[in-house]
């Protein structure tokens, strides 16, 4: 339960570093700032797969079975 919990929060502020590296990369004419957008964004991506992939791990190894009701 707590690897979910720390997932969302995690989860949820990387989501916002990606979102806001998207805006970067379109939205400047710099092609450097544009380049280190763009890899920012393909961090974010691996770290958010590597996320989901750790709480299936832990979920498979024994968690709770049942899962939490969702929270706004």
């Amino acid at each position: 339960r707590l690897a979910r919990e720390m997932h969302d929060v995690v989860a949820h502020q990387v989501s916002l570093i990606s979102l806001q590296a998207g805006a970067v990369q379109i939205s400047t004419a710099d092609p450097a700032a544009r380049d280190g957008a763009r890899t920012i964004r393909e961090l974010c991506v691996r770290t958010l797969d590597e996320l989901r992939h750790l709480v299936g791990i832990l979920r498979a190894a024994g968690g709770d079975a049942e899962e939490p009701a969702p929270r706004p």
